[in-house]
């Protein structure tokens, strides 16, 4: 179960203006070559970290069916205690047959609200952008689709 910050303290989290940097970009997972991580601490508009918040962007492939899960998130560490502020998930797959949590939405605190069907379509490009926006994060690099990553 995710620990989710009060709806009220995620809005004011997200209200800030916050500069990150993925670094070296994206890890792989040894035992799951198909996930894809990447995590990076978050600085507001004069460069000072913004203690305990991280960005945490989670990809996974599936294979049968194809599908692509978006994971994007915000978090807040508070005493060894790591809260939810914002979650965008997407998942993209040919399933017909959809649980509610299938379906794309967003946390922003202890809230959920529904995606929109058109999130299904997204591109990476447009799905990082969209979280991006929403999180009112800039990255300072760029952040390339693991899609094109070469594994060999």
């Amino acid at each position: 179960m995710i620990d989710d910050l009060p709806t009220n303290e995620a809005i004011a989290l997200l209200a800030q203006i916050k500069n990150g940097d993925p670094g070296d970009g994206w890890d792989v997972s040894k035992d799951l070559p198909s996930v894809f991580n990447c995590a990076f601490g978050v600085t507001d508009d004069r460069g000072m970290r913004i203690q305990g918040v991280v960005a945490d962007l989670l990809i996974k492939f599936g294979q049968k069916p194809p599908s692509t899960h978006y994971i994007f998130t915000i978090y807040k560490t508070e005493v060894r205690r790591r809260r939810r502020a914002y979650q965008l998930e997407i998942l993209q797959n040919g399933r017909r047959n959809r649980t509610e949590h299938d379906l794309p939405h967003e946390h922003i605190g202890q809230d959920r609200s529904k995606g929109f069907p058109e999130w299904l379509n997204l591109t990476y490009d447009e799905a990082l952008g969209m979280f991006c926006t929403k999180a009112n994060l800039t990255l300072q690099t760029a952040l390339g689709d693991p899609a094109g990553i070469d594994l060999r």
